[in-house]
């Protein structure tokens, strides 16, 4: 059974954002696990508590006023959450061709840039380098960034890691 403008109108303001949200969530929880040593258990915990905490903080203040509890929940959602706890606000991403407004909204090709990466290993000088240009089809090259740096490498028993561990999906690139 089809849906129809209904199906879509719901796809794109309800289900579309919550797998978004959900997805950046998601990944912020894996950064706080790469960064900070926080499991995703914990931080999915520490995320649970911090949402609970504002549920009765809102719900202590709608007991002494209705109009505090309307500001406690404007804290609530405008206060950004603590560095243990994942936040997909954290995890913004935009697609570089499009502005971010109420509407969506193409950027003109006649101010648009295509970007061009390239990255590799200087093995005579011992470091990464990257180049970056940015150009209009029409206007030719708006700017570009050339740099190198270099990275320290640790085995992962060094971290902890069980030897022999393998991720689930391995890709080969090239």
């Amino acid at each position: 059974m089809a849906w129809g403008r209904v199906g879509r109108l719901v796809d794109r303001l309800t289900f579309r954002p919550l797998m978004a949200w959900g997805t950046r969530w998601s990944f912020d929880r894996l950064r706080l696990w790469c960064e900070r040593d926080i499991t995703p258990e914990r931080s999915l915990r520490n995320g649970l508590a911090e949402a609970a905490a504002r549920v009765a903080a809102i719900a202590v203040a709608g007991q002494a006023h209705p109009l505090l509890a309307v500001a406690a929940a404007a804290a609530a959602v405008t206060l950004p959450t603590l560095p243990t706890t994942p936040s997909s606000r954290r995890c913004l991403r935009r697609p570089p061709d499009r502005v971010e407004r109420r509407v969506d909204l193409r950027v003109p090709e006649l101010i648009a840039g295509d970007a061009v990466v390239r990255e590799s290993y200087d093995d005579t000088a011992g470091c990464f380098r990257i180049q970056v240009s940015v150009a209009n089809r029409r206007l030719g090259p708006l700017f570009g960034y050339e740099g190198s740096f270099s990275a320290e490498f640790h085995g992962a028993t060094d971290l902890g890691i069980r030897a022999g561990l393998r991720p689930l999906r391995e890709e080969a690139r090239g």
